[in-house]
């Protein structure tokens, strides 16, 4: 007798394509959507005209978290104003696995959320786990070993 064959997951995918235009300056483009630009500060050879490469992982995360509780915030029908997501990554180097020079590495993050709200405890205790654990973001640094803390900040709704 033959087990049943396991439902295989759901695979979404994105898709990014950088053109470099000079130095490390380039336009990334994504869906339909105007490029965006990255590039390095001219402390790090660049010529300051976009966010760095990894300014753009911190915005994603910070992004993605908004999304989350926006999301979550709606279907669980809790009234809300004014969601602010600010996050924050820290960097090290670490010795590269091949034997070469030492890389940089995620290995942190810190995000803050605000939010005025007129919902309960625990309303607010739901909202928090559900939009921790479903952020794609914030799983790929958990998932990297380096679990990001979430300082929630919650003031009252104003009428």
């Amino acid at each position: 007798m033959t087990a049943p064959a396991k439902e295989q997951p759901k695979i979404s995918k994105r898709r990014a394509e950088a053109t470099v235009l000079h130095g490390v300056r380039m336009d990334v483009q994504v869906r339909d959507l105007p490029p965006v630009v990255v590039d390095e500060p001219d402390t790090r050879g660049g010529s300051n005209a976009g966010p760095s490469p990894l300014e753009y992982v911190t915005s994603g995360l910070a992004g993605c978290q908004a999304v989350m509780v926006n999301r979550i915030a709606g279907k669980m029908r809790i009234n809300y104003q004014n969601l602010r997501v600010v996050a924050e990554t820290h960097l090290t180097q670490k010795p590269s696995t091949k034997g070469g020079d030492h890389v940089i590495r995620f290995c942190g993050a810190i995000l803050d959320v605000y939010l005025d709200t007129d919902a309960d405890a625990p309303q607010l205790e739901r909202l928090k786990t559900l939009s921790e654990e479903r952020c794609p973001a914030s799983n790929l640094f958990l998932d990297a070993g380096c679990e990001p803390q979430v300082n929630w900040h919650f003031s009252p709704l104003k009428a």
